[in-house]
């Protein structure tokens, strides 16, 4: 964890790949990688985060472990999160189609709400516009969006990245959140960060 804690205090970001931190994740991922379902472990990946977190945007693939995810954070000491779930199915934010989210204050779970897209601004995608690919092909979108490129991709990072912004209390509502991302992206901040993290 070391290593992790010097990498974000260096970029304010960094990943933490959940066997590496719980030792009884790494005898189980045989198993579960052989079973055709899914299983309780997919519910508590999530959750078992190694930090100690103030706020936390979390997405659930089925719609049910929205309450769910949300009574867990509400038992822990976060300051602020979401729970959110696409009704396509995502298990993030997206310009799909509809989002619904619950949100978590000081231990209390906020009554449930719908963010639809066209209410910010943006269009409805098609979930093919948001295929990935390779983790290569991955890494050259994520370049070409951070410079300047513009559609779907973009939109659901300006989505997602404007609730995270709103979550940590750096704005006060998702439209400026957009516009607070749209302002990193365009004057390049974001793409030096990401030169600056992959030399």
């Amino acid at each position: 964890l070391k290593d992790q804690q010097k990498f974000f205090k260096k970029n304010n970001i960094c990943f933490l790949f959940a066997p590496n931190f719980h030792s009884s994740l790494k005898l189980i991922s045989p198993i579960r990688q052989k079973l055709p379902f899914r299983t309780i472990f997919n519910l508590l990946g999530p959750l078992l985060n190694p930090c100690k977190l103030k706020y936390q945007l979390l997405g659930v693939s089925n719609k049910k472990n929205l309450i769910t995810h949300a009574k867990c954070l509400s038992k822990i000491k976060i300051k602020s999160a979401w729970v959110v779930f696409n009704l396509n199915g995502y298990d993030e934010l997206t310009t799909t189609s509809p989002n619904i989210i619950i949100e978590v204050k000081n231990g209390k779970i906020l009554k449930e709400r719908k963010i639809h897209p066209n209410d910010l601004g943006f269009k409805i995608r098609n979930d093919e516009e948001l295929n990935g690919g390779t983790g290569k092909e991955n890494a050259y979108m994520m370049k070409r969006l951070f410079e300047g490129e513009t559609g779907a991709i973009r939109d659901n990072v300006l989505l997602n990245t404007s609730a995270g912004l709103l979550i940590c209390e750096k704005v006060k509502n998702l439209n400026d959140g957009i516009e607070l991302a749209k302002k990193i992206i365009d004057s390049g901040k974001a793409l030096k960060k990401l030169d600056e993290i992959v030399k």
